[in-house]
């Protein structure tokens, strides 16, 4: 199981737990089979072995750094990304990163203009990094991870286009209201001009203009006494 971690001290505590272990120092380990003498007895000079031996593991751990060892594969004693130790000089050896074309350093940019243009970012960190070194030109690494972040770009525009669609055609499905004259119904005040309403806002409407007319009928009152100047107030289409 490869060791995991995040800052020097962790990494190198990581590597001289690994480093005693090995050496079957590691507090709390039994003496060997050897050993005539009692268990405390072991203790005391298995303590004394550590910290004479801790002086030695921390310039062993430098050098090693040295060699090309990162800090995360000396925890665990295991090279990474298919690194190799070379036989002549014990340096590490690394595959040199593959560079990506340059059909998909421009696809790359042309992805992430037009996130920008739209206002939009990736969520996922490490495919919005990639993204953003591939598009500059500074990506070192697997040609497929750029084509992941920009397969995820292109959803994510899909996405929002699918959106402002389905949006667009919610707002032609619902009734259009025209407000000929300023007038009050339902608890809501309407201003002159020309928008779309919800289906049972358009209801409630009609039955708000169908009981004012009601009322002027065989009686004294007219819609101008109520307060219209003009009518209809509104018209729905």
């Amino acid at each position: 199981m490869l060791e995991t971690c995040t800052n020097a001290p962790t990494c190198y505590d990581a590597y001289l737990a690994r480093r005693l272990r090995e050496r079957g120092l590691a507090p709390g380990a039994p003496p060997p089979a050897s050993w005539t003498l009692s268990r405390e007895d072991w203790d005391v000079v298995a303590e004394l072995a550590r910290r004479a031996l801790q002086a030695n593991l921390a310039l062993e751990y430098v050098q090693l750094v040295e060699a090309g060892w990162r800090p995360e594969e000396l925890a665990d004693g295991e090279l990474r990304g298919g690194a190799s130790i070379a036989v002549n000089t014990g340096m590490v050896v690394r595959p040199t990163p593959p560079e990506i074309s340059l059909e998909l350093e421009q696809a790359a940019a042309a992805a992430l203009a037009e996130l920008g243009r739209h206002y939009l970012r990736l969520d996922d960190a490490v495919l919005d990094q990639a993204l953003r070194a591939a598009a500059t030109g500074a990506w070192m690494g697997q040609p497929r991870k750029v084509e992941a972040a920009i397969d995820a770009a292109n959803g994510l525009l899909r996405q929002q286009e699918a959106e402002r669609e389905a949006a667009q055609k919610a707002a032609s499905d619902r009734p259009m209201l025209t407000v000929h004259v300023p007038f009050r119904a339902k608890g809501r005040s309407y201003a002159p001009g020309t928008n779309p309403i919800d289906p049972e806002v358009a209801d409630e409407l009609r039955d708000w203009a169908d009981k004012v007319e009601a009322s002027t009928r065989g009686g004294t009152r007219t819609l101008g006494s109520l307060g219209f100047p003009q009518w209809p107030v509104f018209t729905l289409s």
